[in-house]
């Protein structure tokens, strides 16, 4: 079991509610890092959209790519993704807490705007590191990572 497999909290404000509630029906979205795809179920069986995926982890990548069209396993900044996606165009372009982890993240932007259409919107969230409860742990002279959460490891 993956560490992110759990279910999406849509009665809740956290990263991906928020992404998803920007979400209009019946469109085409390219969602990089789903982990076990509870953003990828929610966007297939709720708003009737086809999702491709990129994802890195292999057991993450088997349980999201049952709500998927298309999928593309592997590291993101490999680019490989792209000979998958080739041609393709989205509505949106997804990335739920994944910037934080890539080493350029700037160039992966730049690239992923070739896959927009006219109208298409990148969408993305990072987590807060200026959150109190990191703050609060910095001034007591704690910095630890967890296994999930803001100082996600």
């Amino acid at each position: 079991m993956s560490k992110y497999d759990f279910s999406l909290d849509m009665n809740s404000d956290n990263s991906l509610s928020l992404i998803a509630r920007q979400l209009e029906k019946n469109k085409t979205i390219l969602e990089f890092g789903p982990a076990t795809g509870r953003l990828t179920k929610y966007m297939k069986e709720e708003l009737s959209s086809m999702v491709d995926i990129v994802e890195i982890d292999s057991t993450g990548y088997e349980k999201a790519i049952e709500f998927a069209r298309d999928g593309f396993l592997g590291d993101i900044e490999s680019y490989q993704w792209e000979e998958t996606f080739a041609g393709r165009e989205y509505d949106y372009i997804l990335f739920a807490d994944v910037l934080e982890h890539l080493r350029n993240p700037e160039k992966v932007l730049e690239i992923c705007k070739k896959y927009l259409k006219d109208e298409g919107r990148i969408v993305v969230s990072i987590p807060n590191v200026a959150h109190n409860s990191v703050l609060h742990n910095l001034f007591k002279n704690e910095f630890q990572y967890n296994s999930v959460g803001l100082l996600d490891n």
